[in-house]
């Protein structure tokens, strides 16, 4: 772990070398730390790894191996832009997901709901002062990396009130303030349809799988069953559940994402047939009551719904919270059955 707290003796340390190794230590916390929330597990990194290791805003012509003094961070679009953009979701990523653990393995802190909306928040103003509003949306590389910082806004704002780790208040998040349904809906049609945007393949190696923002839209769409906001966030999981299948599907935490869909499917259906059944009810003057409660859902056949009977709640009676809840519960049942060539594989970049 020396390399990555960057302990060196300044004044042996170039200050070329010194940046250097400070955008080497960016590299390392971004591979960990995804690996880690990729995999429902808690990151290794210490808490104050990266306090003191930011590097430089600049352009790499700005420094060589005979700079010998800092050079002045630039107030505008610059080659490090995105790289320094990325280090400060790190930073605030981690106050979302570092978990201090005592000597027994139990988590030390506990968070509220208004605490982890600060750290969105900071976030949010953070990088739209110091590199937003430098980005020029009509050059391909700037709009991209704006819509990648648009991104992260909106995975810190999602992972608020969707953690992905049992650290959090015991009391299910509020839900007045944010449409949790809308925004990842936002986020993953955008996606979608900057997939197709062929100015942003240069840059597409840079992007991260968005399997944790699917798995939110399916939770949610396990609760919402009607209007026209659900009807086109089930052409966006349809369609993203299609795509990342293909980049996904030999990875353990994908079984679970799999599991949530059939959950999402099944009471969608129910959800389907039970409207048919009104619609046919009053369109007919029908009299006996009974045709609303006789529909019966097309099951998957990887999936049978349960009655609370037989020892199950019915799913179409858990909350939002209890869905997501269930789904990070069966993730992390799975990924303690990898082994290590499974959590490290398939890592990208940046977030």
């Amino acid at each position: 772990m020396r390399i990555l707290e960057l302990t060196y003796d300044t004044r042996k340390t170039s200050v070329f070398e010194l940046d250097l190794r400070r955008r080497i230590a960016l590299s390392i916390g971004v591979l960990e730390l995804q690996s880690a929330f990729d995999s429902g597990q808690y990151s290794m990194l210490t808490d104050n790894v990266f306090i003191s290791a930011a590097p430089l805003h600049i352009n790499d012509a700005d420094i060589s191996i005979t700079t010998t003094a800092l050079p002045p961070e630039r107030k505008s679009f610059c080659d490090m832009t995105f790289c320094s953009m990325t280090y400060e979701m790190i930073c605030y990523l981690r106050q979302l997901v570092y978990v201090p653990l005592d000597v027994y393995g139990k988590a030390l802190l506990v968070q509220d709901w208004s605490d982890r909306r600060t750290v969105a928040d900071q976030f949010a103003t953070t990088i739209k002062q110091k590199y937003l509003q430098y980005c020029n949306p009509e050059d391909h590389f700037q709009r991209y990396v704006m819509l990648a910082g648009e991104g992260m806004v909106v995975c810190l704002r999602l992972l608020t009130y969707r953690p992905m780790y049992r650290f959090y208040s015991r009391a299910p998040p509020p839900e007045d303030d944010i449409d949790i349904l809308a925004l990842v809906v936002g986020q993953l049609d955008e996606t979608y349809q900057q997939g197709f945007f062929t100015d942003f393949l240069p840059w597409a190696w840079f992007a991260w799988t968005k399997w944790y923002a699917l798995a939110v839209l399916l939770a949610e769409l396990c609760e919402h069953t009607e209007g026209p906001l659900v009807e086109k966030a089930w052409v966006v999981a349809e369609g993203s559940f299609e795509h990342y299948h293909d980049i996904m599907h030999k990875r353990p935490l994908w079984r679970s994402v799999e599991k949530l869909m059939r959950k999402a499917r099944s009471i969608r259906r129910t959800a389907l047939a039970q409207a048919q059944e009104r619609d046919s009810f009053v369109a007919y003057g029908g009299t006996d009551s009974r045709q609303l409660q006789h529909a019966i859902p097309a099951l998957d056949d990887h999936f049978t719904m349960v009655s609370a009977e037989n020892g199950m709640p019915d799913l179409q009676n858990m909350s939002f919270w209890d869905n997501w809840e269930t789904f990070v519960h069966d993730l992390n049942e799975h990924d303690q059955h990898m082994d290590n060539s499974d959590w490290m594989s398939g890592w990208v970049v940046a977030p």
